[in-house]
């Protein structure tokens, strides 16, 4: 499953990559973000729900330089004002990719944010922040 999970990873990155901010899937359009900044080259978080299960995806590349990159992914139910799933992880290197699913429930909002710091060659961080909803 570690194996299927890298793969899922990688053609994420890559489907991001060769459509930039076209994201469409047949339950739901993708909610997508990329926002650029003094650290940061690449950043996509994208979102979507089907059939009750919430594909969860963020991809950050760093710039040339980047030591290593941190940060927490958390899925938010606006309905029920609960945090539904939160997944913290470390990447050393430029690129930080981290892909979640959890169950949602029908009829309700949810928010995807990510939080974290990119940390350069010196070890000084920029903070970054994104965040999407939808409904299911």
């Amino acid at each position: 499953m570690n194996g299927l999970r890298k793969i899922s990873v990688i053609l994420l990155f890559v489907f991001v990559l060769v459509l930039e901010n076209t994201c469409v899937t047949s339950a739901q359009v993708c909610s997508e973000i990329s926002v650029l900044s003094e650290s940061i080259t690449e950043k996509h978080l994208t979102f979507w729900i089907d059939n009750n299960r919430a594909e969860c995806n963020i991809v950050i590349m760093g710039k040339s330089g980047t030591s290593k990159i941190t940060g927490t992914l958390r899925l938010y139910d606006e309905t029920a004002k609960q945090n539904i799933q939160s997944w913290n992880d470390t990447k050393y290197g430029r690129l930080f990719s981290l892909s979640k699913t959890a169950s949602v429930t029908s009829g309700h909002k949810y928010t995807l944010s990510f939080s974290g710091n990119v940390y350069n060659a010196s070890n000084v961080a920029e903070k970054i922040h994104v965040s999407t909803t939808k409904s299911n």
